[in-house]
């Protein structure tokens, strides 16, 4: 899953550099924010793949996934309070215990933290996910993809009506996350079965691989002329599902990983941890000296928070591999070697 991981981490990068607003503007901003959609759910989708599910009896799982998720969504989540509490976002000592309770709770520090949120829920439910029958699985999957379309096409529909609490709900909700662990949970039932297809020849490989490329081109095509609103979200989820797809060709494909994959797959949780102030930091200075955020500006802006993220890391790494991992998120390694077909780090 290493290049599921390490791509979509770029994407995470790369959607919350188009734009200081929520909304990208300009049609290449536009192109790329419905490209990168896949983003999240290849994250999700590679954490399903990912999960222990038959070899660590459950306490110790569970004392490994709260060491490993924990500690630096903390430490960076309570950095970005106090920024706050010293730039007078608060009124009241009052208000800043209220708000910081509920922020460190629910994961919203900072809005894109709700992937903690998400996945944490998640990896409870697999406590009893890992229990149950693979057809037992399936037919879940099967449900969850049914309310997925339902939800789009506004017929299962439970949202707040305020902006706010749309978008903190919305973001939270597990009918559009609960698809695709569930699809990497039963790929990585699979993988041995698909594994052995990759391998019978790497001519079949490419031509599958080719074909689900000209397919997902085929899809964004269909994303930026759609103007029905249920229509355009289905056909984005074709396009995370294909991009998932010819991503998980190139896992089971037995060619070598780069190291720069392996790196950025290793080093995800961090990079998505610490990019996202430094993204609006680098924006806010574009605009302070009168450049307009347009499409010019996305390509430094990304280069920018992606090389800091990658160095607060390394730096966190030489002075100390445990703080690093506690503090920021952060599995340094001195070296990282090719090696064949990766599935990532359970």
């Amino acid at each position: 899953m290493d290049w599921i991981k390490a791509v979509a981490i770029l994407a995470v990068v790369l959607v919350h550099c188009l734009s200081p607003s929520m909304t990208p503007s300009g049609r290449i901003a536009v192109w790329l924010g419905d490209w990168t959609r896949f983003a999240v759910p290849g994250l999700i989708f590679a954490a399903g793949f990912l999960f222990h599910k038959n070899i660590v009896a459950d306490a110790v799982l569970l004392k490994r996934l709260a060491k490993r998720i924990g500690p630096p969504y903390l430490f960076c989540s309570t950095l970005i309070l106090l920024a706050k509490s010293v730039c007078g976002q608060f009124d009241s000592l009052p208000a800043i215990l209220k708000t910081v309770a509920f922020d460190l709770a629910f994961a919203n520090a900072v809005g894109i933290y709700y992937f903690v949120f998400v996945i944490a829920y998640l990896y409870a439910f697999s406590f009893i996910l890992k229990r149950l029958p693979p057809a037992a699985i399936f037919w879940i999957w099967i449900v969850s993809l049914i309310l997925l379309a339902l939800f789009f096409f506004n017929i299962l529909i439970f949202m707040p009506v305020s902006p706010r609490w749309f978008f903190f709900v919305l973001l939270r909700c597990p009918i559009l996350y609960l698809p695709f662990y569930l699809a990497g949970w039963l790929c990585d039932l699979h993988r041995h079965a698909l594994q052995k297809a990759m391998y019978r020849g790497n001519k079949r490989a490419w031509i599958i691989l080719a074909a689900l490329l000209i397919m997902d081109a085929l899809t964004i095509w269909r994303c930026t002329i759609a103007t029905d609103f249920a229509c355009k979200q289905i056909a984005i989820q074709f396009h995370i599902a294909l991009t998932l797809a010819w991503l998980s060709v190139l896992a089971f494909m037995p060619n070598h990983t780069p190291r720069s994959i392996l790196f950025l797959s290793r080093q995800s949780y961090a990079i998505f941890l610490l990019h996202f102030p430094i993204v609006r930091a680098l924006q806010n200075g574009w605009l302070f000296f009168g450049n307009d955020y347009a499409a010019s500006a996305i390509v430094p802006v990304f280069a920018g928070a992606l090389l800091i993220s990658l160095g607060l890391i390394q730096l966190g790494g030489k002075i100390s591999k445990t703080w690093a991992a506690v503090l920021i998120g952060s599995r340094y390694s001195r070296s990282v070697k090719k090696h064949k077909t990766t599935f990532g780090s359970k």
